[in-house]
């Protein structure tokens, strides 16, 4: 038996036996049907080239690569459908406590041996004996021969390096004589390493889509990582515009990739269907805790009238005509959410709870600018004003705003009435599952993201301060003068490669124009 062959069936028995064990499982759910053996082989190998973290993946980032990687997925002659779900139920369920690697040798060791079914563990063994054999003279012992070559193997087929560059490798350690299994071991880890290197630069990369929210704060998120994936790590980039929900499901399709900003808990029920159902992975947080109202107010006008302090004030006529306007009908004119975004269904809840459908006239702006240049229209007039805001928008970052109180959020109210008060929100960087397998060099940067409130606050005081400079402008301000922020994330590489680009003033050409 040819040596390459003995490397690429090279899994460890006790692996064969979780197969075994797997194979066994209750209650299996099918796996799709569509990709041939070789498609298959290809999805896992990508799978598990996005496995290796510096630090333990997260459960949810673990599974979202398994779901991923078996997406469209075929079993192989002999192997049922059933058997290898299986095999990813159990190398999930294995995740508390495992560490990445751990959870890399059960996935691909299962997956493998699912595909070479007709493999038994009589030829595994003389396999092994044979690649054992051939350098048992040079005194490297069969214990340390198999470590060494089962970890190059395993790291080369994860990176899609070919079965006869780990025979080549092999061969020439084994030649050296007198090596050790531990210098065995670090000759053939170097070599994988530098073909894997040279495999990652030559695979072809994909256009990485953002969801461009019509807000601010996330769409200088995204110009930031654009720059950073274009320059310092080589993947096209560009973006699809719009409001919360039509990209929310964007993501869950697959037509975007990357959401820097998912707010909950705005989009809670959406979002735990959409991680159940495995069409998108949370990877990290995007500014931190950030509080929401539908029920704010200039601070003037509470001097004014310091009663005015509740939403239940609002029923009150004193306070009530404050706001009223032509065309409310003896309603207070009430500025609630963009249309489209998951804020809009939500603050009709809590008027609906707090029983004011009778006080107020809901107002739904088109967009973010035209919400805030109503508050600002009316703030600049010293006029009042009653409407939604959030804490890392604009205007609560450069005026006075004070939240009417609101009874305090609880589970019970929130998922029934929401005849309470928001959450403060938990915002999440969120990309659909095929991202972990094509590019988790990005994902790796992702999860480094540290882009708090205060950062934002900083861009914001900029841009209030040169009212004719756009997002793109905000974006490239941030970039040169906080190289000591950004280049936390990133490798030395692509911090170099974005520094070069940030010196030659370059735009990423999936920037949109503005």
């Amino acid at each position: 038996m040819k040596l390459h062959r003995t490397l690429v069936l090279l899994v460890p028995m006790v692996l064969l036996f979780v197969l075994g064990a797997a194979c066994g499982g209750d209650d299996p759910t099918p796996a799709p049907a569509g990709a041939t053996a070789a498609e298959m082989q290809a999805a896992v190998e990508a799978a598990m080239a996005g496995m290796q973290p510096a630090e333990p993946m997260s459960a949810e980032e673990i599974g979202g690569l398994v779901q991923a990687a078996m997406a469209g997925m075929q079993p192989a002659e002999g192997v049922s459908a059933e058997e290898i779900s299986s095999l990813v139920e159990a190398a999930v369920a294995a995740q508390p406590g495992a560490t990445a690697e751990e959870i890399e040798a059960m996935v691909m060791a299962a997956t493998e041996a699912a595909m070479s079914s007709a493999v038994t563990g009589e030829e595994l063994a003389m396999a092994i004996d044979q690649a054992v054999s051939e350098v048992a003279a040079q005194g490297v012992s069969a214990e340390d021969l198999s470590m060494a070559i089962d970890k190059a193997v395993s790291d080369a087929v994860a990176q899609g390096v070919s079965a006869e560059d780990i025979e080549a490798m092999v061969r020439a350690a084994a030649e050296e004589s007198g090596m050790t299994g531990e210098e065995l071991a670090m000759t053939i880890d170097k070599a994988v390493s530098q073909a894997m290197s040279q495999a990652m630069a030559a695979a072809p990369k994909e256009t990485i889509i953002f969801s461009d929210l019509n807000w601010t704060s996330a769409q200088v998120q995204n110009r930031i990582a654009q720059y950073i994936v274009e320059f310092g790590y080589g993947y096209p980039t560009s973006t699809v515009f719009g409001a919360t929900l039509p990209l929310f499901n964007g993501l869950r399709a697959g037509d975007t990739h990357v959401t820097m900003e998912i707010w909950l808990p705005n989009q809670d029920e959406a979002w735990m269907e959409a991680q159940a159902m495995g069409q998108v992975v949370a990877i990290g947080e995007s500014l931190g805790k950030d509080w929401q109202s539908a029920f704010v107010i200039p601070a003037y006008l509470q001097e004014q009238y310091p009663d005015l302090d509740s939403v239940e004030d609002l029923k009150e006529d004193q306070y009530k005509m404050l706001f009223t306007t032509a065309e409310t009908g003896g309603k207070a004119r009430l500025v609630s959410c963009v249309i489209g975004w998951a804020c809009e269904a939500v603050n009709a809840a809590q008027i609906t709870g707090y029983g004011l459908d009778d006080y107020v006239y809901v107002v739904n702006p088109g967009d973010g600018a035209a919400a805030n240049a109503d508050l600002y229209g009316a703030y600049e007039k010293q006029e009042a004003w009653l409407g939604y805001q959030w804490g890392t928008n604009d205007p609560p970052l450069l005026l006075d705003l004070v939240r009417l109180e609101e009874p305090a959020y609880s589970d019970e109210c929130w998922f029934t009435t929401k005849a309470c008060a928001y959450e403060d929100a938990t915002i999440l960087i969120a990309v659909a599952p095929d991202v972990l397998l094509r590019a988790p060099d990005v994902v790796a940067m992702l999860r480094n993201w540290s882009f708090d409130i205060d950062r934002y606050k900083t861009v914001a005081a900029w841009a209030d301060a040169n009212p004719e400079a756009k997002v793109n402008d905000a974006a490239l301000w941030w970039l040169n003068g906080n190289a000591d922020v950004w280049t936390g994330w990133v490798t030395d590489d692509a911090a170099a490669a974005v520094q070069t680009a940030l010196d030659g003033n370059q735009a990423p050409e999936g920037w949109p124009t503005e």
